[in-house]
């Protein structure tokens, strides 16, 4: 089951706009956009959390935003109708986090617990490298090379005053693997997901994690 969270999966918010360090500006795009893929993996590779939040996008922060307001507000009607991965990290933050401490997360420290178990996409980008970069204005799209074989998965970034990675891309690679799982262990989503969250020997997951915690 260790192998499921660490394909897991990673808020108009602080966590990824506060940061004072600049992105530094290349006049070569490509240049900066590989640039800003290798500064995010080698934080991944690091642990360094934090810094690896600088390098992405607002749209990607928005994704938090939306997951801090379900592990918050969402009763089990709403947690069931979630995609099978934002399910999981709903009730995987719901049953490992008191509530009190949930209450007092914000952006930061959401994306870094998150990490902290894996669910950061890090597998995709820790040793491998990006090619073929396509600019479109103020988007591209960068295909992912393992051991400098090209890989049919794309990362799509955004010119956000600085190159930015979106991680849309590993959310839906996430969500696609999890149900492949499920569907070869012919449990439900929600029995897949509730196996899941108990993998490392935590609590038994019980009623509680169905019911918002604000």
């Amino acid at each position: 089951m260790k192998g499921v969270v660490i394909l897991l999966l990673a808020i108009v918010m602080p966590f990824l706009g506060r940061s004072q360090k600049k992105l530094l500006p290349l006049d070569d795009p490509k240049k900066a956009i590989n640039l800003s893929f290798e500064k995010y993996r080698q934080a991944l590779t690091d642990e360094k959390w934090e810094a690896a939040a600088q390098w992405l996008d607002k749209g990607t922060s928005d994704y938090y935003h939306n997951l801090l307001g379900w592990i918050r507000f969402a009763d089990s009607t709403q947690v069931q109708s979630l995609p099978v991965a934002d399910k999981f990290s709903v009730l995987v933050v719901r049953q490992r986090i008191p509530r009190g401490q949930i209450a007092t997360l914000d952006a930061r420290a959401l994306f870094v617990y998150l990490s902290q178990i894996g669910i950061t996409g890090k597998k995709q980008f820790v040793h491998n490298t990006i090619g073929n970069i396509k600019i479109n204005g103020n988007t591209a799209t960068a295909q992912l090379f393992v051991m400098s074989k090209p890989q049919p998965f794309f990362i799509q970034f955004n010119d956000e005053n600085g190159w930015k990675i979106n991680l849309g891309a590993i959310f839906t690679d996430t969500q696609t693997a999890m149900l492949q799982m499920a569907e070869k262990k012919q449990l439900s989503e929600t029995k897949f997901v509730l196996n899941t969250i108990k993998w490392d020997g935590t609590k038994e997951s019980d009623a509680a994690v169905w019911k918002p915690t604000n």
